[in-house]
């Protein structure tokens, strides 16, 4: 099995104005591709368009613990929202900063 980013604790994603949707790995690469199986912290930083996040990470991050989405796009907000009870994340933190 490949293991991207193994070591990987804590990402922040910041001011990719232009990105609307981060990639997730193929449905056939599920079984032999695991993404950053150690990340504990997300942060996603006025990334305005980004509109989707990979639900492989969201889903099957083992030890994803915080969540923290700070000046988001609308759609990005609904769809974690919508799915905030089937993720296993304890701490999802919403601050919106639009001015």
């Amino acid at each position: 099995m490949d293991v991207v980013f193994p070591k990987l604790v804590k990402f922040t994603l910041c001011y990719c104005n232009q990105l609307k949707e981060w990639e997730d790995i193929q449905e056939e690469e599920v079984d032999t591709i695991t993404v950053m199986p150690k990340l504990e912290s997300l942060e996603i930083r006025f990334c305005d368009k980004l509109e989707v996040l990979p639900s492989g990470l969201l889903f099957k991050a083992p030890r994803l613990k915080k969540l923290e989405i700070i000046s988001s796009n609308d759609l990005l907000r609904k769809r974690i929202r919508d799915d905030q009870l089937k993720l296993h994340i304890d701490k999802i933190i919403w601050i919106e900063s639009r001015g």
